[in-house]
């Protein structure tokens, strides 16, 4: 339920204040990341799982499966993906957080109009999706550092460590977040420039909520990035 809709109902003669329904959308917005978090910690946790336990030494290590390898059957370890460029994606999305953060505490503070407002929603907006590119791109990376098992002249097998599984279930979660705040980007900017988002009334909250899940996904890739960064081989 949106800022608008809060006001519409107390116009209409809705049994409850705004700041009652405001309260409990912050509270909704609130236990929505906290289940984010929780899914966040069991992907962390699978990671770790797999490293600590490194069952069949297969955490980086497979073996070659093509037959017309000279080393065939002799393990083989895969590459560690770079830290550098995984952090270069953090700080893009934590750039991002900041740009919503500080649109959505001078909107509020009324120090920018709703037009103001709108372009640096954009401006969150496009580094979400140049986030989400450079994500794709670390995607495709992990793709080209697994081999494949030759089981026939015809049949291939692509076969991940559990390094490699890992890797694509954080960038795979990483992505979809991205696309999500990309969304919202674009609908606080439309929504900013026909004036639904402002700093009357409670027309601000909508910022705020957006703001809070923003900071959220900035603060879970920093930590992400942490873990697969110090903790690999």
């Amino acid at each position: 339920m949106s800022s608008d809709t809060i006001e519409h109902e107390a116009s209409h003669g809705h049994h409850e204040a705004p700041e009652v329904v405001e309260g409990r959308q912050r509270l909704g917005i609130w236990l929505f990341i906290v289940g984010d978090v929780i899914m966040l910690a069991s992907f962390i946790f699978t990671y770790l799982y797999l490293r600590g336990t490194n069952t069949g030494n297969g955490w980086m290590t497979y073996l070659q499966g093509d037959t017309n390898a000279a080393n065939y059957g002799q393990p083989v370890h895969e590459k560690v993906l770079s830290a550098g460029f995984n952090w270069t994606i953090t700080a893009v999305i934590v750039a991002s957080a900041a740009v919503v953060w500080f649109g959505e505490k001078h909107l509020r503070a009324q120090q920018k109009g709703a037009g103001s407002f709108s372009l640096i929603a954009a401006v969150a907006g496009l580094l979400a999706i140049v986030a989400s590119a450079l994500t794709v791109i670390q995607l495709r990376s992990i793709d080209e550092h697994m081999p494949y098992h030759l089981l026939s002249q015809n049949v291939h097998e692509f076969t991940y460590t559990a390094y490699g599984s890992a890797e694509i279930l954080l960038n795979g979660s990483s992505l979809l977040h991205l696309i999500v705040l990309a969304f919202l980007g674009f609908g606080l900017a439309i929504r900013a420039s026909k004036g639904l988002v402002s700093s009357e009334g409670l027309k601000w909250s909508q910022a705020r909520f957006v703001r809070f899940f923003w900071v959220w996904v900035a603060l879970g890739s920093v930590i992400t990035a942490a873990v697969t960064s110090l903790i690999n081989k």
